[in-house]
């Protein structure tokens, strides 16, 4: 039995692996998976592209967004940080949870962004 060439290969979530011509130039094709943010990806244009929509993050989007951990997002939930529940899971939202962060001590603004 033979093996599944490259061009055959498929993977889950493809709309968010990226294909790309081989950088050796013979015509093969490998894939570029990883971690596509789904508001700046051409692929999802539903109510994203809509002005004014906010899209609600889980824990792990805003720790990603404030480049923090899990846990801390949890410590600063257990402190009362905005949020609300979804099918069972915390979401937040960024207009919400970065005034509360700075009422809290939380964010420091620093040089020509305090001076504002």
């Amino acid at each position: 039995m033979s093996q599944p060439s490259a061009q055959r290969v498929r993977f889950r979530g493809a709309c968010c692996a990226r294909r790309r011509a081989d950088s050796t130039g013979r015509g093969g094709t490998r894939f570029d998976i990883g971690r596509v943010n789904p508001i700046s990806d051409p692929h999802h244009t539903n109510e994203q592209s809509v002005a004014g929509y906010e899209p609600w993050l889980d824990k792990r989007g805003l720790a990603r967004h404030l480049v923090c951990s899990v846990r801390w997002i949890e410590a600063r939930m257990e402190e009362g940080l905005p949020h609300v529940h979804i099918a069972g899971r915390a979401k937040f939202r960024i207009s919400e949870v970065e005034p509360w962060l700075e009422s809290h001590g939380h964010i420091e603004r620093r040089g020509e962004a305090a001076a504002a």
